[in-house]
């Protein structure tokens, strides 16, 4: 990405001072020139607008390129290798994106990230058939990889600039919202798109959204937060070394709680949402033998079963601890072994469709309720000086997970999926279990 303006060297009414001392659960008061008053201010809502458009394009894209190689080559190993490629540019420019997200203003990087993003989905159009489609594909997906390693903290750490502090909670439950209806709408959307027109139809909405994304996020206003000037390339290096060591220092021995929590959501990922990111087209294509689009209607079930989540998330807000989060994890979890045994009993496809879908819808609804605790406990829990680079950070380790876990499951998929029950059963059944021995810690947290 394209470098920002520099942050400000002179204190103005717009500009944070970053560097007094502020207590830990409250960093955000003293951070700020001017507290907002309420949550649904004018930046909160035109940043949560903007989000909305564009995790809705990203999501298109990001779902439909590893389908569309899927449907083409009928490889399910590649299909999985594509979603593992993705973290690749997340892992290499995570600390830069950290870097970035400390010292540059988040409005440009939002703004920059969405527009760049909006010509690569666009550009892909052109050069359909002119190249390799395994290339074609792994430079999207890396791409999308990349605009999320920038995007992801700029956002988090945005939030405890823009909304009240006592509103901190619904603000991440109402982002989280975002989050997961657009992941979920757009891969509905884009199964039918793709089964209806194709892959150049999705690139056209995908490249329109981001674009529009862009322009929206343009009038927003966010406060900087100050920091040493970042002068020559040199020291800009030594910038990102530095923060990048205070970042890994605060989160595995001043502030190991953050650590924990980023762990515990590795083996999440790794466990349950790369096994159903594989599983669930390979299970209504190649298992239930039914359509493309109807991959897109579980899509529409999850994001049903996520607005409910988010809505809820929204209401109990303070209520949504991090104390509470382990029963948050299994409930979330029981209903994928449940569905499990449906598949394992050789349940009528009409009957394993449906169950799908309801599991599918709770499950969703569950995530959205453990991102509150999860992302609100780090917000709370970390200086905002440093608050860009350890969200790049959770970020890593919350995409690691996935990652992993597409060319494990890839794997696992291809050679099992005539007993999809084994899968299904046994990776939620290993997170409860590992969270179940993690009750002591998470009770410390509180």
């Amino acid at each position: 990405m394209p470098d920002t303006a520099p942050c400000p060297s002179v204190v103005d009414a717009s500009v944070v001072d970053a560097r007094e001392h502020v207590p830990v659960h409250e960093p955000d008061v003293a951070h700020r020139s001017a507290e907002p008053t309420r949550l649904l201010n004018r930046n909160f809502l035109v940043v949560w607008i903007g989000q909305i458009i564009s995790a809705f394009g990203g999501a298109i894209v990001r779902f439909a390129v590893p389908l569309y190689v899927l449907d083409v080559t009928g490889n399910v190993a590649l299909f999985g290798a594509l979603a593992a490629i993705a973290i690749v540019p997340v892992v290499v420019l995570g600390p830069i994106a950290g870097t970035v997200a400390n010292r540059v203003n988040k409005r440009a990087i939002m703004v920059v990230t969405d527009a760049l993003t909006a010509a690569v989905a666009l550009g892909s159009i052109a050069l359909l058939g002119r190249f390799s489609l395994t290339a074609l594909a792994v430079a999207l997906v890396a791409g999308l990889g990349a605009a999320g390693a920038f995007m992801s903290p700029a956002v988090s750490s945005a939030w405890p600039l823009i909304v009240p502090a006592k509103d901190l909670p619904r603000a991440n439950g109402l982002g989280g919202m975002v989050a997961t209806l657009a992941s979920l709408l757009g891969p509905a959307l884009g199964g039918v798109l793709f089964a209806q027109f194709g892959i150049v139809a999705i690139l056209w909405v995908a490249g329109g959204a981001l674009g529009l994304a862009a322009l929206v996020e343009l009038v927003v206003t966010i406060p900087d937060v100050k920091q040493d000037a970042v002068l020559g390339i040199g020291d800009a290096v030594r910038t990102i070394g530095r923060d990048t060591r205070s970042a890994l220092r605060l989160i595995t021995r001043e502030k190991p709680a953050l650590g924990k929590i980023a762990a515990l959501g590795l083996v999440a990922n790794l466990a349950v949402t790369s096994a159903l990111n594989i599983g669930v087209p390979v299970l209504v294509t190649q298992v239930l033998e039914l359509g493309m689009d109807r991959v897109g209607f579980l899509m529409s079930a999850m994001a049903v079963g996520g607005l409910v989540g988010g809505l809820l998330a929204g209401a109990l807000g303070p209520h949504l601890t991090i104390g509470r989060l382990h029963w948050l994890m299994i409930g979330s979890d029981l209903p994928i072994v449940i569905l499990g045994f449906v598949f394992l009993v050789g349940a009528p496809t009409s009957v394993t469709y449906v169950a799908m879908m309801v599991a599918l819808a709770l499950m969703s609804l569950g995530s959205a309720l453990i991102g509150v605790p999860v992302m609100t406990f780090i917000q709370t829990h970390t200086p905002m000086t440093s608050l860009g680079m350890v969200g790049s950070f959770m970020g890593i380790l919350f995409a690691v997970g996935p990652a992993l876990g597409s060319l494990l499951f890839g794997w696992l998929w291809a050679g099992l999926y005539t007993t999809p029950g084994v899968i299904l059963i046994g990776s939620p059944a290993i997170l409860i279990l590992i969270v179940l021995a993690s009750r002591p810690m998470i009770k410390r947290l509180t």
